[in-house]
């Protein structure tokens, strides 16, 4: 049985909410909390940004529009009129202060309201050296390779560390941007 799982059922028996535990493949789980009518009451997903930006979390997350479609990533169904509201009022502005204000007052409300439990934000790590070139971690915490190689790896006509690097991958940002999931219940 994965710790984690075990844990939060822990914290729930402290404060008397009796929870069972059910393990499910990953298929089968998505299929399962992914349906409103199977009124799954807790489950473990996760999220990863696809851009770097508000939306891409209130969006998928809590708008009405996710709440009410089977397969959408708000598996917890909720929703707020006044996030909605505001949801729409943020979508055709321009980033600035303005903008971030709603994001707030939207993050403000979804809190207090609890419909998910945020357990954890990873901390990314990544590594090179001075000859290494072509690669870098997005703003959205993607690892992003674009002609990555060494400048002074064989074949290389430019020298070390001067361009002309010598491609070991080479991907898009659509190559990397999915959905990655791990799964208990």
């Amino acid at each position: 049985m994965p710790q984690l799982a075990q844990t939060i059922q822990n914290d729930l028996s402290a404060v008397g909410v009796k929870a069972q535990i059910k393990q499910l493949a990953e298929a089968p789980y998505w299929t399962l909390i992914e349906r409103q009518s199977a009124k799954v009451p807790i489950g473990l997903t996760d999220w990863y940004m696809d851009y770097p930006d508000p939306s891409d979390w209130i969006g998928p997350l809590f708008s009405k529009s996710a709440a009410t479609t089977d397969g959408s990533a708000n598996v917890s169904w909720w929703w707020n009129p006044q996030v909605e509201a505001l949801y729409a009022q943020s979508q055709p502005m321009e980033p600035g202060a303005a903008r971030t204000k709603l994001y707030q007052q939207m993050q403000q409300i979804i809190m207090q309201q609890a419909p998910i439990v945020p357990l954890d934000q990873p901390i990314l790590t990544t590594m090179s050296s001075k000859d290494t070139g072509g690669f870098y971690t997005s703003a959205a915490g993607r690892s992003i390779f674009r002609a990555t190689g060494r400048s002074d790896a064989p074949g290389s006509t430019s020298g070390p560390r001067r361009g002309g690097l010598r491609p070991w991958a080479s991907t898009s940002c659509a190559d990397c941007c999915g959905r990655w999931s791990w799964s208990s219940a």
